[in-house]
């Protein structure tokens, strides 16, 4: 009948150099150039308006609606 489980041929061990402990060098690329700017150096840049945007309640007020008139025509509304 043969052998249970059946025996198969096994490969033998790839065998893999070490790895090198510490990682191979990577040259640092050079800085970007900065852009030129866009304006001639002696105009003053446009001032940014501020990140929080600030909003007064008090000077808000809320629509005031006229009293609800029962005997008013339907075409008054």
């Amino acid at each position: 009948m043969g052998q249970w489980p059946p025996q198969h041929p096994i490969a033998p061990p790839i065998i893999l150099p070490p790895a090198p402990l510490v990682a191979p060098e990577v040259p640092i690329p050079a800085p970007a150039p900065k852009p030129a700017p866009v304006a001639a150096p002696d105009i003053a840049p446009i001032p940014v308006p501020p990140l929080v945007h600030e909003v007064n309640v008090e000077e808000e007020e809320d629509p005031v609606e006229p009293p609800f008139d029962e005997g008013a025509d339907e075409a008054t509304y």
